[in-house]
């Protein structure tokens, strides 16, 4: 999962240089859904907020408490998935082969 589509856009880049295919070997999902989620190749899976009616909610908070001077509670609304293509879990020494050699330890030399 990635904070913006602009990091998930270049993970496809980084999955094509490792011989990865986006979907088959392993999803990508951003927060982010945008329309460069709809145009990347593959298109991108992601988490879509109704930005709207957090403001509409913010909004009417806002006038409230400066009507009544009392904040109040609300629930914001959810976030939706945006399924684009099959989710895949790969293992991340796949993906990125040089962290996988870097955590593993070092291989015992022959005491003589």
């Amino acid at each position: 999962m990635f904070d913006n589509e602009v990091m998930a856009v270049a993970a496809l880049g980084v999955a094509d240089e490792t011989g990865l295919a986006v979907p088959g070997d392993v999803s990508l999902l951003t927060r982010d859904d945008s329309a460069l989620c709809r145009l990347a190749h593959p298109s991108l899976s992601a988490m879509s907020l109704d930005v709207h009616a957090t403001g509409v909610q913010v909004a009417d908070a806002v006038l409230n408490l400066l009507a009544s001077g009392r904040p109040t509670t609300s629930t914001a609304p959810l976030p939706r998935l945006v399924a684009r293509g099959a989710p895949r879990v790969v293992p991340v020494e796949r993906l990125i082969p040089h962290v996988a050699r870097r955590a593993r330890p070092p291989a015992a030399t022959p005491q003589g």
